[in-house]
């Protein structure tokens, strides 16, 4: 089984279209076929590129 690798630009759709949607995580995930907790991660993924410190 191989690792499945997502572009930049993928996560970042992703995560936008999750606070958009007003969509739980698992619908998200369930919609865009991708598991729960990489959607977990890409969120906290972004977080830690935009926080300023």
């Amino acid at each position: 089984m191989t690792r499945q690798l997502y572009t930049p630009e993928f996560k970042r759709r992703a995560v936008a279209l999750l606070l958009e949607s007003g969509k739980s995580v698992a619908r998200m995930a369930q919609e865009l076929d991708i598991k729960e907790n990489t959607l977990y991660n890409f969120c906290n993924l972004l977080s830690l590129q935009t926080r300023r410190f």
